[in-house]
């Protein structure tokens, strides 16, 4: 064993040797004063020290200096009885040193007496040669030099906090240096939710549009879509990952889609898409009812110079968060597939920086129309045409007692009736709401006229109806429901 080591080690267990001697002292003399004195209630049962984890030894590293100090401190706070001087608790920090903190304590133990005595001297000289920051660089500088990068939005946070933490500046100062730092993109997703007021809530909605992202990136992976990048440059959400624009059905089961930066044009008179794209993902089209002429600036026919087909209403995705349903007129624009034309600017009015070349806002059209982001779901169209999984606290439809469900008769059905019944179970069929069957239980079909000419399909349940048992369930009354709103000023949480 190396002589300075074991010297510490002596001088360690002579101080705790002094500690038990002092112990001893004060019960004797505890003893003598309770023969002398008069009786008294017994002390309270002081609770028992909690058990601590071992203190890991220090060798000298900067980034574990204040740790190590800090752990020392509530290391001693918690054991009073075993560390009750200050010697005893500089003998103890002496036997967890090691490597060049060793070495620069065995130097100064014995030119500074004061090291064995005064734990706060000893630990300010700790600090003084161990505590710097890291890199060379101060606190405020590291704050100001810290970028998000690739990482999460989340560790991005921790490492601001830990860095805060240090620094004594004032929420107003930080909040625009937690900004800075964040990547450019979720930067311009914020400037859209002014909703935060204060450091701590900004920093939870920027956590939670990083993890949106995520979640949608995830999501999109999982799908397999098609990917589809022009030649022209378009701001992206993450470096990595360009923003999509995202076209397809919402009918369909596995909606054809694409990831495309489209060119907003304020001098294109309508919306277009090229027809190259168009046949790639198999949108349908059809006729335009009139065409129209398309020139350029200098009144010179475009392609064919008529637009004469358009799309059916396409799922349209901008940035994370805005998604509409938009039709687009066919054209040949192989530079540029998708274009957003004055009518689209005219209803939503959005600032867009010239500088940057990025969406940096939209207006309040957009946010009174498109519902949150965390209830995207909700309004899924694609989710609304599948039927909910079978659930073993489904309700149950009981029948009366020895009774056979019913076989439905057959209506005569017109012709046109006939051609909309088989696109009706066609449709149904595709989307998986029904599926054939060879029972001989069934229910009459037929149709209704509507005021506009079209066929309203019905089903004839009369039959099944009548041998149901019936559910009869309270119903809360009208007024009853209407007494609990009564008075009521948040209607959120009535």
């Amino acid at each position: 064993m190396d002589p300075t080591e074991l010297r510490n080690i002596i001088m360690w267990q002579g101080a705790i040797i002094h500690s038990y001697q002092d112990q001893v002292e004060a019960l004797q003399n505890q003893l003598c004063g309770a023969n002398t004195a008069a009786p008294r209630d017994p002390p309270a049962a002081r609770g028992e020290s909690p058990r601590l984890a071992l203190l890991d030894k220090f060798d000298g590293s900067a980034d574990r200096c204040r740790g190590f100090l800090w752990q020392c401190e509530v290391f001693f706070a918690h054991q009073p009885g075993m560390y009750s001087n200050e010697e005893t608790q500089c003998a103890f920090v002496m036997s967890l040193l090691t490597n060049k903190a060793l070495e620069w304590a065995s130097a100064v133990w014995d030119a500074d007496p004061q090291i064995r005595s005064s734990f706060s001297h000893f630990t300010g000289l700790i600090r003084e040669v161990f505590e710097y920051p890291a890199g060379g660089k101060d606190i405020s500088v590291q704050l100001m030099e810290l970028r998000q990068g690739t990482d999460t939005a989340t560790d991005y946070a921790i490492t601001f906090r830990t860095l805060v933490a240090q620094s004594g500046w004032n929420d107003a100062s930080l909040w625009a240096v937690f900004r800075a730092g964040l990547n450019p993109e979720l930067q311009t997703e914020l400037a859209c939710h002014a909703e935060a007021t204060t450091l701590s809530l900004f920093i939870a909605t920027a956590i939670r549009l990083d993890n949106l992202w995520c979640q949608h990136q995830a999501g999109a992976s999982r799908a397999g879509p098609v990917h589809h990048r022009s030649q022209t440059n378009y701001p992206s959400f993450r470096e990595e990952a360009p923003e999509p624009m995202q076209l397809g059905r919402s009918r369909l089961a596995e909606p054809p889609h694409a990831q495309q930066g489209p060119l907003i044009d304020s001098g294109a008179a309508v919306n277009l898409i090229d027809g190259a794209l168009v046949e790639r993902l198999g949108l349908p089209t059809f006729p335009c009812i009139l065409s129209l002429r398309i020139t350029a600036i200098d009144s010179q026919p475009i392609g064919e110079g008529y637009l004469k087909r358009q799309t059916e209403l396409l799922e349209f995705r901008v940035g994370l968060f805005h998604q509409e349903r938009l039709a687009f007129y066919v054209t040949s624009s192989p530079v540029n597939p998708v274009i957003l034309g004055f009518p689209w600017l005219r209803r939503h009015d959005p600032q867009i920086s010239c500088r940057s070349g990025e969406l940096v806002r939209w207006s309040p059209f957009c946010h009174y129309r498109s519902p949150p982001a965390e209830f995207q779901e909700v309004f899924s169209k694609e989710r609304v045409s599948r039927l909910p999984a079978h659930q073993p606290w489904g309700c149950a439809i009981d029948l009366l007692p020895n009774a056979s469900p019913p076989r439905g008769r057959i209506y005569p059905l017109s012709l046109p009736e006939s051609k909309a019944m088989e696109e009706y179970i066609e449709t149904a069929l595709a989307a998986g709401h029904i599926q054939p069957s060879m029972s001989p239980a069934a229910a009459g079909f037929f149709f209704v006229g509507k005021k506009d000419g079209g066929l309203r399909p019905c089903i004839d349940y009369r039959g099944l109806n009548a041998i149901t048992i019936p559910y009869p369930y309270p119903l809360p009354l009208v007024p009853a429901a209407l007494e609990q709103l009564r008075g009521g000023e948040d209607l959120h949480q009535a």
